[in-house]
């Protein structure tokens, strides 16, 4: 159906004929016109146009003269953080008004402008939740339309208009893209805000139609500067973040909050007008790795916020209830999170935008774009959260905890002691190279991302390079700092209470028991304990000299040109060839010390307390995690799985004791494939396994029980599973020399399975209740289908 012939456009979207470039568009800018360069995004803009080209640069000001404006533009630089002063010569500023003819500037002013500038940046918009589009006509739709006559007037110009991705939030099922022209369906745009910006891209994708050379930028949410956390207070995300921390409440919704930082939208604006060509280029920008919402809540309950998560309708009555009092930052938003427009079905606009509308949008062709221009993203971790959080308590936008989190300046410090501290004490066969340390990204790891904060420290992955004094080869390695054991568990406790208030309390009165303590001197023995068939599968490790290592820290191979590099949410690019070689690796590193536990207990670095190794005296821990994950796994794990999942803790004192029975060795104790990759060689993948930090004495078949859960494929684990646990078991038996029982190897595998279910998954599901892990309901479904195939038995 005609949606454009259903709903006639508005008169507003009309373009007059006479508008059109004279001439073809420069091939270079030395002069260009800004709008909106007192606003949050146009001040960031103005400033790297100023930082990072040699333009001079015309500033468009609402002011009473040019005295004025030029002031107001002095103000927002300085708004940036930046040094600036410098470019003083390079900039001015000029009074007037978006809705106004010519921007209301004199004929003289503005044909200077027309006939000496090549670009048009149109950065000023009046960003409203509220109003309807129509009252936001006047500064976005004439606005706009000024914009587009400025750059086809005089010489021709580049233009680009910053609108928003929420031109592309629509009912239906529909997938949305760059080339989709949205204005036939400015009716199922239910945000007025968004239909304004619709409107205003029209005139712009006209006046490229007619010969001009534009681009329309759609970017996410935007929030603050990555460089210093300088933050806009009055926008969504901070007006959330700020309610949240002021009244303890945050709404339980599933929402990845897509958001880029300011400098990065300035960035893009400058990369894009620079290297735009012909017609008419419509980019979206967004994070490639948004964080989950609540994971924002749980940074809050570690900076000092505690957090009580409700219902989404609940947390709407408190808003409507109680946010004129205690939370006035959402009571000016309470139109707007309340509103149901009939347009999405009754659907209040937070749901609308929180839900299944963000997936329909595409943005391959931007991602690709972007990616080519060198646009990089920073990550949205803890370091960026703690600088907003900084700024946000300088500005006194909030009240300062009785705690707060490092912010950047103090975790680039801690780096370069941490880089000082490598160059020292590094084996004197190699030298450090020159260069300071750089991130590498954690992955899923929400406890060791978040405990870095709390550690303060330089806590994480990064890479540099050593140099090998022999013969100056150039080695590229890892090095791996671990948080202390305190903070780990003081953000496993926090995570766990506000995931289920009164579970915090549990995991902190039996923390000994927790799988993290003394990760760090136990991955390290580990690397250091030398044995060929267990180095053969382990990433080279490079050994301090004599005592002077950096506490916690591990320098290994940086693994280049390997497969399935952390391939939790790929498994179906395994091969037959990786799943063998994966089985045959645990044979490898299991044999060396199969029925020889008590000699591997003899090093203090894999010694536990007994308390630790005795998991029945932590039986209240075992049955609140159960409770808590069971009733995540239960539509994962099919019928049944509820009682299933609570059996291994129920029946803890019968299945320990033949646990204890089994024969024991050396386990990965997270063999899984977020923690493997595979080298190739001439006789096919080599499995290679990397963080041992949880490394364990126990039976071989909890190793085995943990890779199947994660790499088979969903409803085929029980036809695998045989085959699998009798190539585990023949090739175990031949590389430690000795039979091994089949029927006991398969009871040990259940029971592995059962440990499996007590002691490991139902830390994924407090991770997930925060940061969504895409591969946990296939573990699920495989453990249900394995423990079912495997029977009780005990």
């Amino acid at each position: 159906m005609d949606t454009a012939a259903r709903h006639p456009l508005p008169i507003e979207a009309r373009l007059d004929p006479s508008i059109r470039p004279a001439s073809p568009p420069p091939s270079f800018i030395r002069r260009v016109f800004v709008t909106g360069g007192t606003g949050f995004v146009g001040r960031f803009v103005l400033a790297e146009l100023l930082a990072s080209t040699e333009w001079d640069v015309v500033c468009l000001v609402r002011a009473t003269d040019r005295h004025h404006a030029e002031t107001r533009i002095e103000d927002a630089l300085a708004q940036t953080g930046r040094p600036l002063a410098a470019f003083r010569p390079r900039w001015q500023a000029l009074a007037g008004s978006l809705a106004e003819p010519r921007f209301g500037l004199a004929r003289g002013e503005y044909h200077a402008i027309a006939t000496t500038c090549d670009g048009v940046i149109h950065c000023a918009a009046e960003v409203s939740w509220l109003k309807s589009w129509k009252r936001l006509a006047a500064s976005h739709v004439e606005g706009s339309r000024n914009a587009v006559s400025l750059a086809c007037a005089g010489r021709a110009k580049r233009l680009l208009f910053v609108s928003t991705l929420a031109v592309c939030y629509l009912p239906g099922a529909e997938d949305v893209d760059e080339r989709d022209d949205l204005l036939p369906r400015l009716d199922e745009i239910p945000l007025g805000y968004a239909q304004a910006k619709c409107v205003a891209e029209s005139l712009v994708r006209e006046a490229a139609a007619r010969g001009l050379s534009a681009s329309i930028l759609r970017p996410a949410l935007i929030s603050g500067d990555s460089v210093d956390g300088t933050s806009n207070p009055t926008d969504l995300l901070s007006r959330l973040l700020q309610a949240s921390a002021a009244t303890g409440v945050s709404a339980d919704v599933d929402w990845a909050v897509d958001c880029v930082p300011v400098d990065t939208v300035a960035r893009a604006v400058r990369l894009l007008i620079t290297e735009q060509g012909d017609g008419l280029e419509v980019m979206h920008l967004r994070h490639p790795c948004p964080r989950h919402w609540r994971e924002l809540v749980l940074w809050l309950a570690l900076a000092g916020y505690p957090q009580h998560l409700i219902r989404f309708r609940d947390w709407q009555e408190f808003v409507a209830t109680e946010a004129a009092r205690s939370a006035p930052s959402l009571h000016v938003l309470k139109p707007f999170l309340l509103a149901r427009p009939t347009a999405i079905g009754g659907q209040s606009l937070p749901e609308f935008y929180l839900g299944k509308a963000s997936a329909r949008i595409r943005s391959d062709a931007s991602v690709a774009r972007l990616d080519a221009l060198g646009l990089q993203i920073p990550a949205l971790d803890g370091a960026l959260l703690a600088r907003y959080l900084a700024f946000f308590q300088a500005e006194h936008f909030l009240p300062r905890p009785t705690r707060t989190s490092p912010v950047r300046g103090e975790a680039e410090a801690s780096a370069t002691a941490l880089r000082t501290a490598c160059a020292m004490a590094v084996n004197r066969a190699y030298r450090l190279a020159p260069g300071a340390l750089r991130r590498l990204p954690g992955g899923d790891a929400l406890i060791t991302d978040l405990s870095a904060q709390v550690d303060g420290g330089a806590t994480g992955l990064w890479r540099c390079t050593l140099i090998r004094r022999s013969d100056k080869q150039q080695i590229p390695v890892v090095v791996k700092r671990r948080a202390d054991d305190v903070s780990l568990t003081r953000v496993a406790v926090r995570l766990a209470e506000t995931a289920t208030p009164g579970l915090g309390g549990v995991l902190e009165r039996y923390s000994a028991h927790l799988p993290h303590q003394g990760g760090g001197d136990r991955e390290i023995g580990i690397h250091r304990l030398a044995n060929p068939r267990i180095d053969r599968h382990k990433p080279a490790h490079f050994d301090w000299h004599g005592s002077s290592a950096p506490p916690r820290t591990l320098l290994t191979e940086y693994l280049e040109n390997v497969e399935l590099m952390d391939s939790a949410n790929r498994v179906g690019e395994w091969r037959l060839a990786h799943l063998h070689a994966a089985v045959d690796a645990l044979a490898s590193i299991h044999a060396p010390w199969l029925g020889k536990a008590e000699a591997l207990s003899e090093h203090d670095w894999l010694a536990r307390s007994d308390t630790a190794r005795t998991p029945t005296a932590a039986e209240p821990l075992w049955a609140h995690l159960a409770e808590f994950s069971s009733s995540r796994f239960s539509p994962w794990g099919g019928i049944g799985q509820a009682s299933r999942q609570r059996r291994p803790a129920a029946a803890i004192a019968r299945w320990w004791v033949q646990w204890q029975e089994l024969d024991h060795t050396l386990i990965h104790n997270d063999f899984n494939p977020r923690n493997l990759a595979f080298r190739k060689t001439r006789d096919g993948p080599l499995a290679c396994a990397f963080d041992w930090e949880l490394a364990d004495i126990g039976p071989p078949q909890r190793d085995l029980a943990e890779l199947l859960c994660f790499v088979l494929p969903c409803g085929e684990a029980a036809d695998w599973a045989n085959t699998l646990l009798e190539r585990h078991r023949r090739g175990l038996e031949i590389a430690a020399g000795r039979d091994i029982d089949a029927h006991q190897w398969r009871h040990g595998f259940a029971l592995a399975l059962e440990q499996l279910m007590l002691m490991r998954l139902p830390f994924y599901a407090l991770v997930d209740r925060f940061r969504p892990l895409p591969y946990l309901p296939r573990v699920v479904a495989n453990w249900a289908a394995l423990a079912q195939w495997c029977g009780a038995g005990y």
